[in-house]
C-alpha cells in the first residue's frame, strides 16, 4: 500500500537521522555504521556471544581473554592462534586457551618458513622470532559492538569472526575484543570519547606484547568505519606497528558524514518537496548538533579529522571500500590514500570492491534500508583473501613491506579487486 511504503521511508530517513540520539540515550546501537533498517525487528545493543556454532578446527585455536586497562575497565575478547604456538602458562589473562571456533573462510594457507641464514647466532634468533606468532587487533565501528561486530537486527553477518578466521588460517594471531560497556567488557560506552576508544586499543597492543607466544614487533591493527578513524588515530603516534588496514574508513570528520547520509535519505523520501529537502538536511543536522554536544563520544568524533594523523603514518597501509558504500562513500577511500601518500609514505595499497556494501556485502545498491534482504551475510572470499593475504605479507620476516623495485600504485589510479561467492563453511 502507498501508505504503508511511506511509512517505511520515513522510518528510514528516522533511522539514520535518529540512531546517533537513540544511541546517545542507550537504547539503539548502530548509529553510523550497520543503523537497524526498516522491517527489522531488532535496534539493540548486539549480543555478546556469537550466532553461530563453534567448533574446535584443525586450524588454531581460540583463548578467552581479560585485558585490564589504564583507566580501570576491562576489555574481554577472543584472541585466536595457529596451532603450533603453546600458550603462555602464567601470563595470568584467560581461563579457558582452547574456547571453539568454526572454521568458515576456505583453504588453509600455511605460513611460509623464514629463509635459511648462514650465521648460527642469527639463526638462532630467527627462529625464536618466528616461533612467536605475529598478530592483529580488530577495532569496530561506531558500535557499540561485541567481539564479532555482529548486530542483533542481522543474523548471520558477524564480520570480525570471519576476518579473524582468515587471518588465523593466514598464521596471524588476531584479538577481537568486545567494546568497552558491552558483552563482557566492564566500563561505559556513551560516556568515551574516540581518544579514550583509541586508548583502549593501545591497551589491547600492550597486552600482546607482553605475550611470550606473539612477535610484539610484529603488530599490525585492522579497523572499520569509525574503527579505521581510531585506527589511523592509533598508527600515527606509534610507528613500530607493520600493519594497518581500513576498511570503509572516513577521510573526514563525523558530522559530515551524518550530513551526507541524512541528504542520501531525505533525497529519497517522495514525500518531501524537492525545494524543502535541503532545509530538512540543516534542521536535522541541527538536532544531531544538539544530541552530540550532550554525548562525549559523538562529541569528540564530530570534528575530528583523521587527514592530519594519516599524513604522519609510515606503516603500510591496505584501504578496503566498497563501490557501492552509501554510508561513507567510496571517494574517501581515495582521500586517505591521497594523504598518507602526501605525507611520504610509500607502501600504501587502495582496493575498490565492486558491488560491496558498507558492510562488505554483495549489494549492488548499498542502500542500507535493503540490508536485510540480502541473499548472503557473508563478507566475500575474495575481500578476506586480500586482506589476509596482504596481512600476511606485511607481517612475514619482521615486517616485510614493498619488495624491491614495488612501488605503491599512484593516487588516483585504485586497484579494483573482484570479490568471489561468500564463504558458506567448512
Amino acid at each position: 500500500m502507498p501508505g504503508h511504503r511511506r511509512k517505511k521511508r520515513r522510518l528510514a530517513a528516522a533511522l539514520i537521522v535518529l540512531a546517533p540520539i537513540l544511541s546517545a540515550r542507550g537504547l539503539a546501537a548502530q548509529e553510523a555504521d550497520s543503523i537497524a533498517p526498516p522491517g527489522s525487528d531488532q535496534a539493540g545493543v548486539a549480543d555478546a556471544a556469537p550466532g553461530l556454532s563453534h567448533e574446535l578446527t584443525s586450524s588454531y585455536a581460540a583463548e578467552e581473554v581479560s585485558i585490564p586497562t589504564p583507566a580501570g575497565h576491562v576489555l574481554a575478547g577472543t584472541l585466536t592462534r595457529p596451532f603450533g604456538a603453546t600458550p603462555p602458562a602464567t601470563i595470568g589473562f584467560g581461563e579457558d586457551p582452547l574456547d571453539a571456533e568454526l572454521g568458515s573462510t576456505g583453504i588453509p594457507r600455511d605460513p611460509q618458513p623464514a629463509a635459511p641464514l648462514t650465521d648460527p647466532q642469527a639463526s638462532a634468533g630467527a627462529a625464536a622470532s618466528a616461533a612467536r606468532l605475529p598478530a592483529m587487533v580488530l577495532i569496530s565501528g561506531s558500535g557499540p559492538d561485541n567481539r564479532d561486530s555482529a548486530p542483533r537486527w542481522m543474523p548471520g553477518y558477524q564480520p570480525f569472526w570471519q576476518i579473524a578466521d582468515a587471518l588465523t588460517r593466514r598464521g596471524v594471531a588476531v584479538l577481537r575484543l568486545d567494546d568497552r560497556g558491552v558483552g563482557s567488557s566492564t566500563g561505559e560506552f556513551n560516556k568515551a570519547t574516540t581518544g579514550d576508544f583509541a586508548d583502549d586499543v593501545r591497551a589491547a597492543l600492550a597486552y600482546l606484547r607482553q605475550r611470550p607466544d606473539l612477535d610484539g614487533e610484529r603488530l599490525g591493527i585492522v579497523g572499520h568505519s569509525e574503527g579505521g578513524v581510531v585506527a589511523v588515530m592509533v598508527a600515527a603516534e606509534d610507528p613500530s606497528l607493520k600493519a594497518l588496514v581500513l576498511l570503509a574508513t572516513p577521510g573526514t570528520n563525523l558530522r559530515s558524514i551524518v550530513a551526507y547520509q541524512m541528504r542520501y535519505w531525505l533525497e529519497r523520501d517522495p514525500t518531501i518537496p524537492f525545494a524543502a529537502r535541503e532545509r530538512a538536511v540543516v534542521d536535522q543536522l541541527a538536532r544531531w548538533d544538539v544530541v552530540a554536544d550532550a554525548n562525549p563520544r559523538l562529541k569528540s568524533s564530530r570534528i575530528y579529522d583523521p587527514i592530519p594523523a594519516a599524513k604522519r603514518i609510515s606503516t603500510p597501509v591496505l584501504i578496503l571500500h566498497g563501490s557501492s558504500d552509501r554510508q561513507v562513500p567510496p571517494k574517501h577511500a581515495e582521500k586517505l590514500a591521497k594523504a598518507l601518500r602526501e605525507g611520504g609514505n610509500a607502501d600504501v595499497t587502495l582496493c575498490l570492491v565492486p558491488h560491496v556494501d558498507h558492510l562488505f556485502l554483495q549489494d549492488k545498491s548499498g542502500n542500507p534500508a535493503e540490508y536485510v534482504k540480502l541473499s548472503s551475510r557473508r563478507i566475500p572470499g575474495g575481500v578476506l583473501d586480500e586482506l589476509a593475504d596482504w596481512t600476511a605479507s606485511r607481517l612475514a620476516g619482521g615486517g616485510a613491506t614493498l619488495a624491491a623495485g614495488e612501488t605503491s600504485p599512484p593516487p588516483g589510479d585504485p586497484r579494483s579487486c573482484a570479490p568471489d561467492a561468500p564463504h558458506t563453511g567448512d
